[in-house]
């Protein structure tokens, strides 16, 4: 009888995904770029037939849902409606010593101090301060942090501008469902439908994420599939 191995690591699997032609590391000919990954023989198969049943579940076995696909690029007055431009941040402070960045919410975390994001900036400087000698750089073991600033996830490029005088920002999304809510009175005018009711999309959305980590699960570029169900207020 073969004794169950229990002891499997997340290094492993990654080997074994590389290995079988799964997940590639990205521009890995060029030394890789971290929190990049392409899909392999097997692994596009296996991603295209996740999406598949995805939609077969929530859209084509569905009479109230409807699908969509919406442009990569939009209007960057949605990103700044939705709030993404002031308020999709990590705070992140930098070490003077080797210039590592920390999530700093996170850090506070780790050591048992209650943090998240979507406190001010002052308050998680006076949390840091208070804490800092027990927050270490993970890569020098430095305690030495500049101030905690606010780190916006939206990547930003420009559009049409070809002389680099003149910025036309565009920004890539930082998540896929915007698409549906700018759609969603086109949908209900071709359609005819009636609340309740759903529209489903599967896009690209970016994150200019500092420290990308856990192999898929937390990286720069990734596919989303999102449902939004509209009901009477």
């Amino acid at each position: 009888m073969t004794k169950e191995n229990n002891n499997i690591k997340m290094d492993d699997i990654i080997s074994l995904a590389k290995r079988r032609g799964f997940v590639y590391q990205g521009s890995e000919i060029y030394g890789g770029m971290s929190g990049m990954y392409d899909f392999g023989p097997y692994g596009v198969e296996l991603l295209n037939n996740i999406k598949a049943a995805w939609w077969r579940e929530h859209v084509q076995t569905r009479d109230n849902y409807f699908g969509l696909d919406s442009a990569i690029f939009k209007d960057p007055r949605v990103w700044e409606a939705s709030g993404h431009t002031s308020g999709f941040s990590d705070p992140l402070s930098e070490c003077k010593k080797c210039n590592t960045r920390i999530r700093v919410d996170k850090e506070l975390e780790a050591i048992g101090v209650k943090a998240d994001e979507k406190m001010s900036e002052a308050d998680l400087n006076k949390l840091f301060d208070e804490n800092r000698d027990k927050i270490k750089c993970p890569k020098c073991g430095s305690n030495d942090f500049s101030p905690v600033k606010a780190f916006n996830l939206l990547v930003k490029t420009n559009m049409g501008d070809f002389t680099g005088t003149n910025e036309n920002p565009v920004y890539l999304p930082g998540e896929a469902c915007q698409g549906i809510y700018l759609n969603f009175k086109n949908v209900v005018d071709t359609t005819r439908a009636k609340v309740p009711f759903g529209i489903a999309q599967i896009g690209k959305a970016f994150r200019n994420e500092i420290s990308p980590r856990n192999f898929l699960f937390r990286t720069r570029e990734m596919e989303q599939a999102d449902t939004q169900y509209f009901v009477k207020p």
